[in-house]
């Protein structure tokens, strides 16, 4: 399931939020833990894999992370959303900080 965000716009029938950091549009896929995960609205083509060679992340539409690569010499497995946090130059502004420490 995809959701929008409060500042949502439509493009191409998909309703997208901005990061409010970078500006980029992003979309809200719901992982299978019924949590919200930004990812950047446009779609790359991945070959999935479980081994150390596939050290990159997406999501599908149904919110299953994927491990994957896509430098590969065959034809793609699909197509999926990149987590906004990999691509974002400002991802490190989001993370929660201490709220572990005892």
């Amino acid at each position: 399931m995809i959701r929008a965000a409060d500042t949502a716009i439509t493009i191409r029938g998909v309703n997208m939020a901005i990061c409010k950091k970078c500006g980029a549009p992003i979309i809200w896929i719901q992982t299978p833990a019924n949590r919200y995960m930004p990812c950047d609205a446009g779609l790359v083509e991945y070959h999935a894999g479980s081994t150390p060679d596939f050290e990159d992340t997406v999501i599908n539409d149904k919110g299953e992370v994927i491990q994957c690569t896509f430098d590969f010499q065959c034809d793609p497995d699909g197509k999926a959303h990149i987590p906004h946090w990999a691509t974002c130059p400002f991802s490190d502004s989001f993370r929660r900080t201490g709220q572990y420490e005892l």
